[in-house]
């Protein structure tokens, strides 16, 4: 019985270091393979408006836009996408930083001030290859006819 436990004892001492290697090549790989990767994602900005952005059918295309929504009221709302070619949808605050966390998008400081711009991030995942026109709009809830600005974009998906 001793015999036997001095094998067991000795095998478990051998094989831990062989654990740990392991699991940390594993967990290497996992972070390689993370859907949240620079090379998936195409960030744009207001200063893309009016220009033509090519992703593939694999990519995800960021926009960030500036926004005052605390203070002001305004906020920057889809107005228009081809619903068939692609899904446009607004980012939550996890998500942002899941992004900010990946390196995708660079971190911002909440500053905690009254009326202080935080940007606003959208996300468009493509469905099929095509050309669509983006237009968001920066308005108040209560005055939607009216934007102060507005944003377009058209995307090319399939490049």
């Amino acid at each position: 019985m001793a015999l036997i436990m001095r094998k067991t004892t000795n095998l478990v001492r051998w094989s831990m270091p062989a654990v740990i290697v392991l699991l940390a090549c594993a967990s290497l790989l996992l972070l390689k393979a993370s859907p949240a990767t620079a090379e998936k994602y195409d960030v744009v900005g207001e200063q893309q408006a009016g220009t033509v952005a090519k992703i593939g059918l694999s990519q995800l295309l960021i926009i960030q836009l500036p926004a005052q929504q605390g203070s002001t009221g305004y906020g920057w709302t889809v107005a228009q996408f081809d619903k068939s070619l692609c899904k446009l949808e607004e980012l939550s605050d996890d998500q942002v930083e899941q992004l900010q966390d990946s390196g995708v998008l660079p971190k911002t400081k909440d500053t905690g001030l009254i009326g202080a711009v935080k940007p606003q991030i959208f996300q468009l995942t493509p469905l099929k290859k095509g050309t669509t026109q983006i237009l968001l709009q920066y308005v108040r809830s209560w005055e939607p006819k009216t934007p102060a600005k507005e944003f377009s974009l058209t995307v090319r998906i399939g490049k």
